[in-house]
């Protein structure tokens, strides 16, 4: 009959892995491998050779019951990130940033998303008086020479203003921006179609580069002009602009002169006529859109 040893029915603990001590079958140890702690069983005479090595068992050792790795993670928001050995933490980005692939193609990282969509805000004058070009809204008269436009409602659903009062404005993104203008005008004669000008540096603003890229500004703006002997208006689309943020801007205009108002005493072409469903219909003397391109 065969003999059973009742003292080797159980694993025989040993403690914390030591790399002086001699090792035999069944003797179980803690050892930790890098940051994840776990007990490992021998399951063959060995000494100096340690239990696993990044995650990899020696072949002289198992795992009785394995661990996991301490939590990388210290702050509220952060991600657990696969790094080139082992696990790391990705720290929580800025309001509005995305996770992306970073430029090398291997890891994470938090940044703006660059895509293509357009934002939209709209400036525009309107009224309740009688019906009347800008001119003789605002009474500009004269030779305006590069005067300032006046806005009295902005609607700005895109969220690419910073800011805007006292007829200027500011952007939240440095970049390409579209304008279009229409204007209800008076025999101007010759003239400039309203345009942006720096009010920060003092100087027009300027178009961004040709191309497919727009990403860095000219030293040109491109202005429609026009020449007009009569009672009217007319709109204009496409001007390109390079806005940056930290500048104020605003609408001007330039012409050599011969500019009043012009009217009816037609009720139901005043600015202030509710007849239409008593909904208040204003007049819009001037409105202006500005897109944001993004690319």
């Amino acid at each position: 009959m065969a003999t059973i040893d009742l003292g080797k029915i159980k694993f025989n603990w040993r403690g914390t892995y030591a790399g002086g001590t001699a090792y035999v079958p069944d003797d179980v140890v803690y050892y930790m491998d890098g940051s994840v702690g776990s007990s490992y069983m021998c399951v063959a005479n060995t000494t100096g050779n340690a239990p696993s090595s990044g995650g990899t068992l020696h072949a002289s050792w198992q795992y009785l019951a394995k661990g996991q790795a301490t939590s990388p993670t210290t702050t509220q928001g952060d991600i657990i990130v696969r790094g080139a050995s082992a696990d790391g933490r990705l720290a929580i980005g800025s309001a509005g940033q995305f996770v992306k692939v970073n430029s090398g193609g291997n890891g994470l990282e938090y940044g703006v998303v660059q895509q293509n969509y357009t934002n939209v805000a709209i400036f525009q004058y309107t009224h309740n008086s009688a019906f009347r070009s800008y001119s003789g809204e605002i009474s500009l008269s004269g030779n305006p020479d590069n005067v300032q436009l006046q806005f009295n409602q902005v609607y700005d659903a895109g969220d690419i203003l910073a800011s805007s009062a006292s007829n200027y404005f500011a952007v939240n993104t440095t970049g390409y921006y579209v304008a279009q203008v229409h204007w209800t005008s008076h025999a101007p004669s010759h003239f400039r179609w309203p345009y942006l000008y720096n009010r920060t540096n003092s100087k027009a603003v300027a178009a961004p580069v040709t191309g497919n890229a727009m990403n860095s500004i000219t030293n040109i703006q491109h202005t429609m002009v026009c020449y007009q002997n009569g009672q009217g208006g007319g709109s204009t689309f496409g001007e390109p602009y390079y806005l940056e943020t930290g500048k104020d801007y605003d609408w001007r205009y330039t012409s050599d002169g011969g500019e009043g108002s012009f009217g009816t005493g037609t009720s139901r072409l005043s600015g202030a006529y509710t007849g239409n469903g008593s909904v208040r219909q204003q007049n819009v003397v001037f409105r202006a859109q500005l897109t944001q391109m993004g690319v």
